[in-house]
């Protein structure tokens, strides 16, 4: 049975109808054929917003291509939110004209995908509530016949019209059977994430203040924050309303020192994380306590944003409740795209016995060697290359040396990690290493945790692994670094002596796993430290001209590349370079010309660059020149900037500023450069 489900809102990016937060974020697609997923990526990556929440067209038509399915080759199309709720957005958001009837949920879902992949697919469409598609995404892949499921986050909606915070159910086969819904009363993410306001973070920066609680105290700030979450029996949460927090915040002078966005961190902010980090995992345990007591099923599956608290997946492990444990590793709202497809396959054809969730590389492919050739080619006035001929040992090396390396291989990863495909790597034993990758790489705070990735039969050496976890390939289950080992892996030593770690085996990725072997055996130790390939904001490189961009305006040494090795071509001259290629505005930007507008931090703006896709967290607008504001008014029609500064660019002795602006912009992803032919190669100079 081949599904196609997607995670979406009910707009497309460009219409004028506001999308409220809580009800999507992270859209993706999935197709899947029975137990197998065929192709699976979330929006950010192709549109490069992220956490897209609008309908992910790009991700349809990737899932299409890739795996070359026709409309007619799919049985159903699964979306996840119920249809209780998509009537319900369709009246509330939708005018209709008086004389007819308003849009039903179904035919709104029908008519997005109909304008924007050309799909017909009202009579295949079913649905799945929020909470029920993560439950499945987490049970469908587990080897479990019976477990315990929990799905918990901020909020979504509950399938009979109203929201919910998460679901905790017994599965058996091919069955959910809810056993508790919790309302977003008691909902732990939503008092995360309000709560971390409090120490200058704001949505989804949830993982920044998981990493800084290892720095403080919680006995600082523990029975504040205790205080306003209260343990009712058979599991019940109550949490204090906002009213009563702001109260309590205020009454303890906290609210007053709140930490504004950027400014610097001080320990009391530490102190206050860890308190919170530590009042979520007894919140949570207590939730599974009780259910696990009651059910007597030694299984559990999570999903859920909850669920990608890798601190808080290390606490369930080492509770020894379970016998064994499957983390899902896109709990987020991406992956309920996966999991509303597997609720139509179980509800149509039950669930096979023994699955295994194994590589979760579902998305972009890295094109073959002749187009990457070409490509590589094209990109010749800033980078050089030349073939590694398999050559793993030569890789190896080069990171021993101390090289910042990215590594771009085969498919990309579904999710919010990095798993090697599309990742920086570098030698682990270096504190000072992982400060330049935070720093020069990534462009991030600097207490924030870099993860290692070890050969899967040499784990247990190098950390103390609970026995329950299905597998610790996915980075998301934070460990204790063996005490004699910590030393030796001080890049991917977090403070308090742990690690998120990420296991490989060889039948997963042979490349990889030699790669580790090869840097082992001139180290002694088959450890790497492994980050996604992003910088901080943005959504993780996808495709081989993502990662070139990235190569150029970050501290990286180079890119592992199919068969390639890539650099910097020394002594690169930026303003003579980018002549030769054709610039655009990048997607979702547009030129802004306001008189007596202000920008973000109040000062006037009269020529600028913004976004166009109405992100609910994040509205970018980046101030330009009246220079640059002209030559990216002059784009669009293949033209190169050499073109367009030949025309439009001021005296000669202030082309190189404006030059100098444009490259900025680039880095900041506000434009894109692309080459506009093959470019005459200079000269080859030996990586």
């Amino acid at each position: 049975m081949r599904v196609l489900g997607v995670s979406c809102g009910l707009s497309s990016e460009y219409e004028d109808n506001e999308i409220p937060s809580f009800d999507a974020h992270d859209a993706a697609a999935a197709l899947v054929e029975d137990s197998r997923v065929l192709a699976a990526i979330e929006e950010e990556r192709l549109s490069r917003v992220k956490h897209s929440n609008f309908f992910p067209a790009r991700a349809v038509d990737f899932c299409l291509r890739e795996t070359g399915m026709a409309p007619e080759d799919l049985d159903a199309v699964a979306v996840s939110f119920s249809e209780v709720w998509a009537d319900d957005f369709a009246r509330r958001t939708y005018l209709a004209d008086p004389a007819s009837a308003a849009p039903t949920g179904r035919s709104l879902v029908a008519d997005l995908f109909r304008r924007h992949t050309g799909l017909e697919v009202e009579e295949r469409i079913r649905f799945a509530s929020h909470h029920v598609a993560h439950a499945w995404s987490a049970f469908y892949p587990s080897p479990f016949t019976e477990s315990l499921v929990v799905a918990l986050d901020g909020v979504g909606e509950d399938g009979a019209g109203g929201f919910a915070s998460g679901i905790v159910a017994l599965g058996k086969g091919g069955c959910l059977d809810i056993h508790r819904t919790y309302p977003v009363e008691a909902s732990l993410g939503l008092f995360y994430q309000r709560m971390i306001e409090v120490v200058g973070f704001g949505v989804f920066e949830e993982y920044k203040v998981m990493a800084l609680a290892s720095h403080g105290r919680p006995e600082a700030y523990r029975e504040l924050i205790s205080s306003m979450v209260e343990l009712l029996p058979e599991g019940g949460l109550r949490l204090a309303a906002a009213p009563t927090r702001l109260a309590r915040l205020e009454e303890t002078g906290v609210l007053e020192r709140a930490r504004r966005r950027g400014a610097p961190i001080e320990p009391w902010h530490a102190d206050f994380a860890a308190a919170l980090q530590e009042t979520l995992e007894t919140a949570a345990l207590h939730v599974l306590g009780f259910h696990r007591e009651r059910t007597g099923c030694p299984n559990l599956c999570v999903a859920g944003g909850v669920g990608l608290n890798a601190v808080l997946n290390g606490r369930i492990l080492g509770t020894g409740w379970f016998d064994a444990v499957l983390f899902f590793p896109a709990a987020h709202d991406a992956g309920t795209a996966v999991g509303a497809a597997w609720s139509v396959v179980a509800a149509s054809r039950g669930r096979p016995a023994g699955t295994h969730l194994g590589s979760i590389a579902w998305g972009s492919p890295t094109p073959g060697d002749e187009d990457l050739g070409r490509t590589l080619e094209r990109w010749a006035p800033f980078v050089m290359e030349s073939r590694l001929e398999g050559d793993l040992d030569r890789v190896a090396e080069l990171l021993a040396q101390g090289q910042l390396l990215g590594r771009v291989q085969g498919r990309s990863e579904f999710g919010p990690r990095a798993l090697g495909n599309r990742s920086v790597l570098a030698d682990p034993r270096s504190a000072a290493l992982r400060d330049r990758v935070n720093r020069d790489v990534k462009g991030r705070e600097s207490f924030r945790p870099l993860a290692p990735v070890v050969l899967l039969e040499r784990a247990k050496d190098y950390f103390e692994l609970p026995g329950s976890a299905t597998s610790y390939a996915h980075m998301n289950v934070v460990v204790r670094v063996r005490p004699d080992r910590r030393a030796e892996l001080a890049g991917v030593t977090h403070v308090d002596g742990t690690a998120r770690l990420q296991t490989v085996a060889r039948e997963d990725d042979a490349d990889l796993w030699g790669l580790i072997c090869s840097f082992g055996e001139r180290t002694g130790t088959p450890v790497l430290l492994n980050t996604s390939l992003n910088r901080a904001g943005e959504p993780i490189v996808d495709s081989v001209e993502d990662a070139l961009a990235f190569l150029l305006h970050t501290g990286l040494d180079g890119l592992v590349i199919g068969d390639w090795l890539v650099a910097k071509r020394p002594g690169l001259d930026f303003g003579a370079a980018v002549r030769s290629f054709r610039i655009d505005l990048a997607p979702h930007k547009k030129l802004v010309r306001r008189a007596g507008s202000l920008d973000p931090s109040g000062r006037p703006l009269r020529y600028g660059v913004e976004s166009t896709a109405r992100r609910f967290f994040d509205r970018v607008r980046i101030e330009v020149s009246r220079d640059a504001f002209e030559i990216l008014l002059a784009t669009g029609g293949g033209a190169t900037l050499g073109d367009l500064l030949d025309r439009h660019a001021p005296l000669a002795s202030s082309r190189s500023s404006l030059v100098a602006e444009l490259v900025g912009l680039w880095r900041d992803r506000a434009i894109v450069l692309t080459p506009a032919a093959p470019a005459a190669r200079p000269a080859r100079v030996g990586l």
